[in-house]
């Protein structure tokens, strides 16, 4: 009965331990600087997305967490109009020091790289970052550096661009919420 009645004490502390929530529009710049392939073919655009998280885990002044990630970008690729389109998860370390912060993220997921006929749409994305924020009251501005990687696997063999991998560097700055 003792073990119920912890859990009755100790679940609703956790849930209204000062969690911060997240959602943010996010506006960017990749650029290829890694895979011969990808870095020939691919030139640098405008990134535009979503981003979302939530850090229920007190280390001190860190916070632990997940952050979701939808994002979307035009691409040009050997005089074809493209586009890639990415959804991902993955941890995020906030350091605090009211109203700035220093977070750390790594989101992997999906990433659909349409090219054209002649290539695998489907693969994968890494994409570790680190940035800064400023809260003021409910609002939060943020910047941030990421290196996405991604990989799509060969499928015929004969096809340009057919299997590749690939690396940006990518700047973004953001605008959103807390909750």
């Amino acid at each position: 009965m003792r073990k119920f009645w912890f859990a009755l004490t100790l679940v609703p502390a956790i849930a209204h331990a000062d969690v911060d929530g997240f959602v943010e529009g996010v506006v960017g710049y990749s650029s290829p600087i890694a895979g011969d392939q990808y870095s020939d073919a691919v030139e640098g655009s405008a990134r535009v997305g979503l981003r979302g998280g939530w850090t229920p885990l007190r280390l001190g002044s860190a916070r632990v967490g997940l952050e979701a990630v939808f994002d979307w970008r035009p691409v040009s690729v050997a005089n074809e109009t493209a586009s890639e389109l990415r959804t991902m998860i993955g941890p995020r370390l906030v350091f605090a020091a009211a109203p700035c912060e220093v977070f750390f993220r790594a989101t992997a997921g999906y990433d659909y790289f349409n090219i054209g006929s002649y290539t695998n749409h489907q693969g994968y994305a890494i994409e570790p970052g680190f940035g800064a924020s400023y809260r003021h009251k409910n609002l939060l501005f943020s910047a941030d550096v990421a290196t996405p990687i991604i990989i799509h696997t060969q499928q015929t063999g004969a096809d340009y661009m057919d299997g590749f991998a690939g690396a940006d560097i990518q700047l973004t700055t953001s605008v959103g919420a807390t909750f």
